[in-house]
């Protein structure tokens, strides 16, 4: 798996931190954990140190989860929680990303019936974090 979502909030100064389901990432992967601010700054990339297999008690689902440990502590704060709106829950979990995999393929779509309104939209790694590009 090249990318997953945090399962709990991590903090600044954090040097671990959980993501959902067993991801498979090694030693020495760089990931990059999105922002959950407004500022693209707060997008961190880090070098994975370790990583290890957890899986949840029964009573909160059982479900599997990977921690992993970086080189570097986090410098900004990264979320992981669920709302409720107008009965519908809203997941707002950074995403976390392996980026220095050769087999990782970026892929957009080349459909018309999205209309004249739709947008390809490319994430690219800059000084200061990860960058949004939308063209067409």
């Amino acid at each position: 798996m090249t990318w997953s979502r945090l399962d709990a909030t991590v903090s600044g100064g954090a040097v671990e931190l959980d993501v959902q389901g067993r991801v498979g990432w090694i030693e020495g992967d760089d990931i990059l954990i999105a922002t959950t601010t407004r500022s693209s700054g707060e997008t961190e990339r880090r070098t994975v140190l370790s990583t290890r297999y957890i899986q949840k008690p029964l009573s909160e689902g059982g479900e599997w989860l990977t921690r992993v440990a970086v080189t570097v502590p986090l410098s900004y704060t990264h979320l992981a929680v669920t709302e409720l709106h107008n009965g519908h829950v809203l997941d707002m979990r950074a995403e976390v990303a392996v980026v220095n995999r050769p087999n990782i393929q970026i892929a957009g779509v080349d459909n018309l019936a999205f209309g004249q309104n739709w947008r390809f939209r490319s994430m690219r790694l800059m000084f200061g974090g990860a960058h949004v590009v939308a063209s067409g």
